[in-house]
């Protein structure tokens, strides 16, 4: 259940992500990572924010292509709240675009801050908030299929599933 996304420590918002993530997550990301972050012995950001689309999840251009049992993610996201304390970052990528509508077809992604590819620039800020804001760069990140959450190209779905985490 999503219990134990509740008691996680999570940077930012939890029930930004959080929530969404713990009903549609990655199965092995679910399983995998949920016992650190209930414990609190890992943090996990959540990266959605880019420069020309801010938090519009329709407008963002990081994508995510499939590449055999892998997914290779490119481009960056803005103003990533503790990218440097954390074991990984709950990514939202661009997987495609809805034929009839035209708008992004997103999903979510796991990606362990260890990965190669995975880079990042803390941002100057000068107000006064408790986590390091970052620029985070992809490049040809690769994760495997199974740390892609949900349903491929539904992503929307725990994006928004989370905003009420009484839901």
């Amino acid at each position: 259940g999503a219990s134990w996304v509740r008691r996680a420590v999570m940077v930012g918002h939890g029930g930004t992500g959080g929530g969404g993530a713990a009903r549609h997550g990655p199965q092995a990301g679910r399983h995998a990572w949920s016992t650190h972050l209930a414990e609190g012995s890992i943090k996990m950001a959540f990266a959605i924010t880019e420069p020309d689309a801010g938090s519009n999840s329709h407008r963002i251009t990081t994508t995510a292509v499939r590449d055999g049992d892998d997914y290779r993610i490119t481009g960056s996201k803005y103003y990533i709240s503790g990218v440097d304390e954390c074991a990984a970052i709950l990514t939202v990528a661009r997987t495609g675009v809805d034929e009839v509508t035209g708008k992004a077809k997103i999903s979510l992604f796991i990606v362990p801050t260890s990965t190669a590819g995975l880079s990042w620039n803390v941002l100057p800020v000068a107000a006064q908030i408790p986590h390091q804001q970052s620029t985070v760069f992809y490049d040809q990140v690769r994760v495997p299929a199974t740390r892609a959450g949900g349903v491929a190209g539904e992503g929307l779905r725990p994006r928004f599933g989370g905003a009420n985490p009484e839901s």
